[in-house]
């Protein structure tokens, strides 16, 4: 049995997918591939990717991520991004 992952989650991780999904078209990313990744690095998440996504989260989530956390550790995986989003939040 599965949990199923909280709108956070599923927002981040339909935006994960979505940039993964442009930089690397040839391939076919599944939820659970990308929730489980470790680092999205091994699934094809490159610089260019991870600016991507940086400003899809800010968008998203109506956020400014200060500078000095935009570090890719931040955007490494999906919990990651959730917590950093979460942080904003409380922070706001």
């Amino acid at each position: 049995m599965s949990i199923s992952p909280s709108p956070l989650t599923e927002a981040i991780l339909g935006q994960v997918i979505a940039i993964l999904s442009t930089r690397r078209p040839q391939n076919r990313f599944e939820a659970q591939d990308v929730l489980d990744a470790p680092d999205l690095r091994q699934l094809g998440l490159d610089s260019l990717g991870l600016v991507n996504l940086m400003m899809a989260v800010e968008d998203s989530f109506d956020l400014m991520i200060p500078q000095d956390a935009m570090k890719p550790q931040n955007f490494r995986s999906v919990a990651a991004i959730e917590a950093l989003v979460t942080q904003l939040r409380i922070a706001a």
